[in-house]
């Protein structure tokens, strides 16, 4: 925070299996640490840590600084839904899941979505249009939605295919994945080839024809 970061983003820990008690007090040591804003991201399914809304809304009062929880749960909706109904909008929701229903958590209140760095131009433009247009967002979005579906396969795939396209981009200068890893073959690399040409107009990443 001292030199300049805006937030604190925290993934309670799930090695050992805390109790969710346990899991409340490592949150609230934390937050309670800082004055800055904090985002706690919770991904049920990857951490087999379970919190409800009325937990997190808990330590929002007693932290007004808890600004954010990432809602990583599939269907995402509900959880959006039941932490404005019990904050009444001062606890805020953002998403991730590279947005893949990213107009219907925005109709649900989803105040953000934390997609992937390679994306970011065209997720800037996505979240714009839904609060100005839905209709042009979700047109937008439907665009999207091939590359963030390919991209989606695995969480293996997924960073293989952004390491390809930052390096595309020319923020990395290998796309190197360290083991385990997932590797792209020749029929991969086509398909992102033609996603990347149909996005063209969003994405900055030339394809190996284009330069």
């Amino acid at each position: 925070m001292r030199i300049g970061a805006d937030a604190l983003m925290i993934m309670p820990p799930f090695f050992m299996a805390p109790s969710s008690e346990a899991v409340q007090n490592h949150i609230a040591v934390i937050v309670a640490e800082t004055s800055a804003p904090v985002i706690v991201q919770y991904a049920p399914i990857q951490t087999g840590s379970h919190l409800t809304a009325e937990i997190f809304c808990a330590l929002h009062q007693a932290h007004q600084n808890l600004a954010y929880v990432k809602v990583d749960v599939v269907p995402s909706g509900p959880m959006i839904n039941r932490l404005q109904s019990l904050a009444g909008g001062s606890l805020k929701s953002m998403v991730g899941y590279m947005g893949l229903h990213l107009p219907h958590d925005v109709k649900r209140g989803a105040v953000a979505v934390m997609p992937t760095v390679s994306l970011g131009r065209a997720f800037v433009a996505l979240f714009g249009l839904l609060e100005r247009d839905s209709e042009q967002g979700r047109r937008l979005h439907e665009r999207l939605l091939p590359m963030l579906n390919f991209m989606m396969q695995s969480v293996e795939m997924l960073v293989a295919v952004e390491k390809l396209l930052l390096q595309r981009r020319r923020l990395l200068t290998s796309a190197y994945c360290r083991s385990p890893r997932w590797t792209l073959d020749a029929t991969h690399i086509a398909e992102i080839d033609r996603l990347c040409h149909a996005l063209r107009d969003f994405l900055p990443i030339p394809t190996p024809t284009e330069g």
